[in-house]
């Protein structure tokens, strides 16, 4: 048996809280196990790549590209 005796606390959103909630709700794996799975499958890939990849939404402002008249 694994054992996990290191605790990080961690805050979701509740959108994602919900998700995960969901999720263990259909599904034999607990919330623990969901957040542990998703973690070491993420590290993994980064590992893997050496490269961590975020994509971040524009939420830039929209500027015209026309000059106005003087």
């Amino acid at each position: 048996m694994v054992s996990y005796n290191t605790a990080i606390p961690v805050r979701f959103n509740e959108v994602t809280t919900a998700r995960l909630k969901k999720v263990s709700e259909n599904t034999t794996l607990s919330v623990a196990q969901l957040i542990r799975l998703a973690t070491e499958k993420y590290l993994d890939e980064i590992e893997s790549s050496r490269a961590v990849t975020v994509k971040f939404a524009d939420h830039s402002p929209a500027y015209s590209t026309k000059r106005p008249k003087p």
